[in-house]
């Protein structure tokens, strides 16, 4: 372990140190079995002390970080390509979702996690120009609290079967972006959001229960050692299991070596469980083949996408060339059967290249459940990485989402969310609900978190808002047969409940109505003004020439902006709501003011 670094491993405290951690200035790409360590905090943890008990020893937690593209620059070869090139426009419209501005910011995202069955106090102490003074933890919600000392603050995260997941954010350490309407401008009027430079988000997990946790064996366990990971390391048994260290893909699946970012882990199809130790960083992606009825991901390591490049695609060499069925997902399963559930327990991910999840058969018939707690994705910076599916039959607990694109997929019914905080950028909204027809039923979303976004425009394709659905998908490969039509038979039924929005907030919902919807959404709080760009503050359902008999159900109650209550009287566009629901829905809706119960 480093020179001066102190540990602890109990039953009410577990703290780990990463070998091998590099605090890179230059903000360029890092040896492969190396980990990028947060050059601006130290995290610190101990059990509270009772009161007017003497003090304990604090322990030291590994802060990991993340920066926009990892210090790999805009390439769509992978990093160690003979023959490097960049995206062009033409390729990538909307470049891969990090503006120059933001590049020129020089942002980084750091994290630290620990287990805990105890009151806690974590200490973390700024560094390397990241001045000590105003502290703001969001969520807000959470109602934590910081105390200052000399040259650190500390803050008291009580005992809870849930954990928390919080931001820690010093006042002279935020940036403000601002928007023309059309893009991020050095400064203008328009003030879309306001975010640390360097985040600290810090995790206090639960230790994992038993059902999370794999029967291992010698019989049933394929156990990885830390280093380069080459074709077919991973083995045929039912567990695969990453012991503390840092692991990477380092060969084609044609045995070429060294290739950084040229293959993923294809698990055998008896490998049904990935379990990453705390302490364990594997540079790679999961891809499941097993038909067994339960698979599993778990552990409190970190599993990374940064060797890879922007929509990398395994069919075209892992290069940047986007297909929204072949470039790669961190977690995948391409021929799931019937009746599988994924249990997603623990782990965190950073630097996704793409979508992060998808376990569905290539017509979209067949879906994997899941089971989804204590899950954590950051630095997220590309355009189209988003938050995990939700298919039928799943739940989803305290999760925490940086992403681009859309956090929350309400895609199914019978889906169960709560605890989730969300830190957007600029792509699609929070929830979406859109590009297909959908027949939905039992979704509901209770405790939603939405500590920061920045959007700088509006699109109404990729709606800028809290609840979103966009018009239909459309491929530019589908013939004209394929177009779809909208169908007011079908109907998507979901309940959201306790939202709240910080800083500068877009409109509450955007909809592009495919079918009928029967939305009822209750305790809304948007803690500031809306977006000062008119087109992302505005709310709307748009009208349509083929709703017949179709029903446009949309309850809100208890909605809430800068202190304000919007009612019946003060929805309009010209507003305080900046709501425009078409005429042809009148009396299908209604705002009420009531607090309704949680």
């Amino acid at each position: 372990m480093s020179s001066g670094v102190q540990t602890v491993s109990t039953r009410n405290l577990h703290t780990w140190w990463q070998e091998g951690g590099v605090k890179d200035s230059k903000r360029i790409r890092i040896y492969e079995n190396k980990v990028r360590q947060s050059h601006a905090y130290r995290v610190q943890v101990r059990s509270a002390p009772p009161a007017g008990a003497a003090d304990a020893p604090w322990y030291d937690s590994f802060v990991y970080e993340s920066i926009p593209r990892g210090g790999n620059g805009f390439f769509k070869t992978p990093v160690d390509s003979p023959n490097p090139q960049r995206f062009t426009w033409d390729e990538c419209s909307d470049g891969d979702g990090i503006s120059e501005l933001e590049h020129k910011a020089n942002l980084s995202m750091a994290w630290s996690q620990f287990e805990y069955d105890d009151d806690v106090e974590v200490k973390i102490t700024p560094c390397n120009g990241v001045k000590l003074n105003e502290v703001t933890i969001r969520p807000t919600a959470l109602h934590l609290e910081a105390k200052a000392l000399s040259d650190a603050v500390v803050i008291r995260v009580p005992r809870n079967p849930d954990g928390f997941k919080f931001s820690v954010e010093f006042r002279d350490d935020i940036i403000e972006y601002f928007s023309d309407g059309t893009q991020y401008v050095k400064d203008g009027r328009h003030l879309v959001g306001r975010e640390p430079r360097n985040a600290l988000l810090i995790f206090a997990s639960p230790f994992p229960a038993a059902e999370v946790t794999p029967p291992m064996s010698e019989s049933n366990t394929t156990v990885m050692k830390p280093g380069p990971i080459y074709e077919g390391d991973w083995g045929s048994k039912a567990i695969l299991y990453f012991p503390p260290g840092v692991y990477w893909m380092n060969s084609t699946q044609d045995g070429q070596s060294p290739r950084l970012g040229q293959n993923h882990i294809r698990l055998h199809e008896n490998t049904y469980w990935v379990h990453f130790d705390p302490g364990a960083y594997v540079k790679g992606a999961i891809e499941y083949t097993t038909k067994n009825k339960h698979l599993y991901a778990t552990g409190h390591g970190v599993l990374s996408g940064e060797h890879y490049v922007y929509t990398a695609n395994p069919k075209e060499g892992y290069h940047g060339k986007k297909h929204d069925w072949e470039s790669l997902r961190m977690w995948w399963h391409k021929l799931p059967v019937p009746g599988q559930t994924w249990h997603c327990a623990g782990p965190t991910i950073t630097a996704p290249p793409f979508n992060s999840m998808d376990m569905k058969d290539p017509n979209d018939q067949i879906h994997v459940s899941a089971r989804i707690q204590d899950y954590k994705q950051v630095g997220a910076w590309y355009y189209q990485t988003d938050g995990l599916q939700l298919n039928p039959d799943s739940t989803m607990r305290d999760v925490f989402y940086h992403c681009n694109d859309d956090a929350i997929k309400a895609y199914h019914g019978h889906v169960d969310v709560d605890r989730v905080t969300v830190w957007k950028i600029h792509n699609d909204p929070v929830i979406q609900m859109g590009w297909d027809l959908r027949e939905v039923s039992h979704f509901s979303l209770r405790n939603l978190w939405v500590i920061h976004t920045r959007y700088f425009k509006h699109n109404d394709y990729v709606p800028a808002a809290i609840i979103g659905a966009s018009p239909f998908y459309v491929n530019k490969d589908d013939p004209p047969e394929k177009k779809k039509k909208r169908d007011f038979k079908k109907q998507l039924a979901a309940s959201i409940t306790n939202v709240v929005c910080e800083g500068p907030c877009p409109g509450l919902l955007k909809i592009s109505p495919l079918q009928s919807y029967d939305l009822k959404i209750s305790n809304v709080e948007f803690q500031q003004e809306l977006n000062p760009v008119s087109e992302v503050a505005e709310s709307y359902v748009k009208g349509v020439d083929d709703f017949g008999s179709g029903k446009m159900a949309i309850e809100i109650n208890n909605w809430s902006i800068n202190g304000e209550k919007v009612t019946m009287d003060t929805f309009r566009s010209n507003q305080l709501g900046k709501l425009n629901i078409d005429k042809q829905y009148w009396k299908q809706w209604k705002i009420n003011e009531v607090l309704q119960p949680v």
